[in-house]
C-alpha cells in the first residue's frame, strides 16, 4: 500500500517541481531581458506579448514531465492532455491578440493617429481573436463547430435583445471612430453647454475630462445623437497675409 502511494506521489512531485523550475528559468530570462542594454522596440513588444502566456507554457512543460512519470494512470493522462490543450490554445490566442494590438498601435503611432491607444479598437481585436481561439479550442476538443455556430445563431437573437443597449453603444462608438467627427484629444462642447477633452472612446461610453479635471462619462449613443461642437472649429482663422 505504501509503495503504491509512493509511486502515485512521484509524478505529482515531478510535475510541480518541474513547473517551479520552469517558472524560475522564466523569471531569470525576463529579468535579464529587462536589464539588457538592447531595449529595442521589437524586443520590448516581445516581452509584453509573452509575459503572461509564458506562465502557461511553464505549466504545460511541467505537465509534460508529469506525463512521463504517470504513464500507468489513464485518468491523469486524459486530464493532463485536456489541460495542455486548453492552455496551449489560450496562450497562443493571447499571443496573437496582443501581437496584433501591438502592431496596430505601432502603426497608428507612426502615422500620429490619436487612436493608437483607443480602448474600443483594442477591444474589437481582443474579441475577434478570442472568438477564433474559442472555435479552434472546440474543434480540438472534438466538438463540432457547425453545431455550435447553429446554436449560437439561434441564441444570438436573445443575446442581442438582452444586450441591446450595449450593442447600440458599441456600434455608435465604431461609428464615431470611422466618421472621425470626434477624435481623441479633441476639446468639444456639448449641446447642454458642458465642455471637455476626449480621453477615450470605449465599448459603451466616451470619457471626457472637463476644465475642472472632472471625469465625464457619456454613453456613445448619446454622444452620437447629440450636437457636439469641436472647439478648434470655434477659433478664428488667421487672416491671409497680403502678397506683394
Amino acid at each position: 500500500m505504501s509503495n503504491a502511494r509512493h509511486i502515485e506521489l512521484i509524478p505529482i512531485i515531478a510535475c510541480f517541481a518541474s513547473i517551479g523550475v520552469f517558472l524560475t528559468i522564466r523569471f531569470a530570462v525576463f529579468a535579464l531581458l529587462k536589464r539588457s542594454r538592447d531595449q529595442s522596440e521589437g524586443r520590448m513588444i516581445a516581452i509584453r506579448v509573452s509575459r503572461l502566456p509564458s506562465i502557461f507554457w511553464c505549466i504545460i512543460a511541467g505537465l509534460r514531465v508529469g506525463e512521463e512519470f504517470w504513464r500507468v494512470d489513464e485518468h491523469f493522462l486524459k486530464l493532463a492532455s485536456l489541460v495542455i490543450t486548453i492552455l496551449t490554445v489560450v496562450s497562443f490566442t493571447m499571443v496573437a491578440s496582443r501581437t496584433l494590438k501591438e502592431i496596430v498601435a505601432h502603426y497608428l503611432s507612426r502615422i500620429k493617429s490619436p487612436l493608437a491607444h483607443n480602448g474600443l479598437i483594442r477591444g474589437v481585436i481582443t474579441g475577434i481573436s478570442f472568438l477564433l481561439g474559442g472555435l479552434i479550442l472546440l474543434s480540438q476538443l472534438g466538438i463540432r463547430i457547425e453545431a455550435f455556430l447553429t446554436a449560437l445563431g439561434v441564441g444570438g437573437l436573445a443575446i442581442s435583445l438582452a444586450l441591446q443597449d450595449t450593442m447600440s453603444n458599441a456600434f455608435a462608438g465604431i461609428g464615431l471612430l470611422l466618421d472621425r467627427s470626434v477624435d481623441l484629444g479633441d476639446t468639444i462642447r456639448l449641446e447642454n453647454g458642458m465642455e471637455g477633452t476626449v480621453l477615450d472612446i470605449g465599448w459603451r461610453t466616451t470619457r471626457l475630462k472637463t476644465n475642472t479635471n472632472d471625469l465625464m462619462v457619456i454613453p456613445n449613443t448619446k454622444l452620437a445623437q447629440s450636437i457636439a461642437v469641436r472647439k478648434d472649429t470655434l477659433k478664428p482663422k488667421p487672416a491671409p497675409t497680403a502678397t506683394r
